[in-house]
């Protein structure tokens, strides 16, 4: 006779069905809080040394999340794991030493990229979905977030690029002043306190704004009147 098998706790069994249920398709809740980490990360303490290394591994884990939940096929899994580890552990070792123009390039550049990614491919998703619910509208939401946090690592690489300070008062944009001026332009707030200096940052600018405004009175618009129905199918 086989000896019995012992069966795991039933709270044991329903730990590990919700923790599984959190990085489940179309769940973003878990990612929108990962975002919201990522964002204040970088913020407060991406420019320290010590900081960076530990936003990235958090930026690293976000896009992880992002790529799971957005239920890529697995062909685009494997071919963007290997960039994204490689971008990731570049990014990392860059941030553990005193960067230089060049260490700051490869590290700025790193981090956009792997930021793009998410952004696509939740869209992707929430796109192909058929019926339009709750998480719909969160990944919506999660996509509007991402955006913010892609331009404020576009404008730090453009000022890094440049060798000039990116906002018109010549003084030296720390990390958060990037993201602050972001998402001010992302929601059209325009506070005004910080401007973009050159050509290219107002252009950048411009077009953020744009993005910002309209995907929200078109896309999350939409979506929010729409939440419940069946997306209609190509006959």
């Amino acid at each position: 006779m086989k000896p019995a098998t012992r069966e795991p706790p039933r709270a044991s069994r329903r730990d590990a069905f919700r923790l599984r249920h959190l990085w489940a398709p179309d769940r973003y809740g878990a990612l929108l809080l990962l975002i919201v980490a990522a964002i204040l990360s970088f913020g407060l303490l991406g420019d320290q040394r010590w900081g960076r290394s530990a936003s990235l591994v958090l930026v690293g884990a976000m896009v992880a999340l992002a790529l799971k939940v957005a239920a890529l096929p697995g062909r685009w899994m494997l071919a963007l794991a290997w960039p994204i580890a490689i971008a990731l552990l570049g990014a990392v070792s860059s941030g553990l030493e005193p960067l230089d123009r060049l260490s700051r390039l490869a590290y700025e550049s790193a981090l956009v990229l792997l930021l793009l990614t998410a952004p696509v491919a939740i869209a992707v998703r929430v796109a192909r979905q058929p019926r339009i619910g709750v998480a719909t509208v969160v990944g919506a939401v999660c996509v509007y977030l991402l955006v913010g946090f892609v331009f404020a690592g576009l404008y730090a690489l453009v000022a890094t690029a440049a060798s000039a300070p990116f906002f018109a008062s010549g003084t030296a944009a720390t990390g958060l002043d990037d993201l602050y001026f972001s998402y001010v332009t992302l929601t059209t707030v325009g506070y005004g306190d910080l401007t973009p200096g050159g050509d290219l940052g107002r252009m950048l600018a411009v077009t953020e704004a744009l993005m910002g405004q309209v995907y929200l009175v078109t896309v999350v618009a939409l979506l929010v009147a729409n939440v419940g129905r069946e997306r209609s199918r190509p006959g």
